[in-house]
């Protein structure tokens, strides 16, 4: 009878076992749920709060280069037909609408026939300010030529554009 008792409570033992492993299975599997539901979502919340984060990060730096502190009038002239050895000059004008003094740092030519002048005092907010480029027309034919222009403070220059032909 003993032997019996014995063999019973072992196979109590063993389907309690076996109970529990299948309790403990069906908890951990909802657990195991419930987490990477939790994980699932907090990634793609991070996702979305990094993508936000550089669309706006563009769209300041979109906007801080399209509204820069000064703006000219126009950036290129035409001066249409010139005849040889004669110089010809053309003024640009800009306006500050930047809050801080707008500087000219430099303006260079590209080439020695083409010479920017102008005046380093600052321009306000809402002044207006002028470089005048003036071409010695050495050679015939048609020309183009570049002259760069930056102010203190603003990292990319402006490119000032004159063209033209000379007979």
């Amino acid at each position: 009878m003993r032997q019996q008792h014995r063999s019973l409570i072992v196979q109590i033992n063993n389907n309690q076992t076996d109970l529990f492993s299948i309790i403990d299975y069906q908890l951990i599997t909802k657990h195991l749920f419930k987490l990477l539901s939790i994980y699932i979502y907090l990634f793609f919340k991070i996702l979305i709060m990094k993508l936000t984060s550089l669309l706006i990060a563009l769209l300041i730096s979109f906007t801080s280069i399209a509204q820069t502190g000064v703006q000219f009038d126009k950036l290129s002239y035409n001066y249409g037909k010139l005849k040889q050895g004669v110089h010809k000059s053309v003024i640009f004008n800009y306006t500050n609408n930047d809050a801080k003094p707008a500087v000219i740092e430099f303006a260079n030519a590209e080439c020695g026939c083409t010479q920017p002048e102008y005046n380093q005092k600052p321009i306000l907010k809402g002044q207006k300010g002028t470089i005048k480029i003036t071409y010695t027309s050495p050679a015939t034919g048609a020309f183009k030529k570049k002259v760069t222009v930056k102010f203190a403070g603003v990292k990319v220059p402006t490119e000032l554009t004159i063209e033209g032909e000379v007979n």
